[in-house]
């Protein structure tokens, strides 16, 4: 199993899950709703397919503990 940087909440929405994970190994994990009918959806994510309006909220909102790291695997470096 990959060891846990942290997850990040990035729900506008209190009854819409969007969070996204990150690995050590530099995976990212996408966790959301898409409907109010509850479907989750999980997806593997590469740091390009993160739109960079996305990255910087990212950033705004993870603790500053983990920020160094996760700006690297968003920045394609892990």
């Amino acid at each position: 199993m990959e060891n846990e940087i942290c997850t990040i909440d990035l729900r506008k929405d209190p009854f819409f899950d969007d969070d996204y994970t990150f690995y050590e190994d530099g995976k990212i994990k996408r966790f959301y709703d898409k409907s109010s009918y509850r479907h989750s959806l999980e997806s593997w994510l590469k740091p390009e397919e993160i739109t960079d309006e996305t990255k910087q909220l990212l950033l705004d909102k993870c603790p500053e503990n983990f920020k160094e790291k996760i700006r690297s695997i968003l920045n394609g470096h892990d």
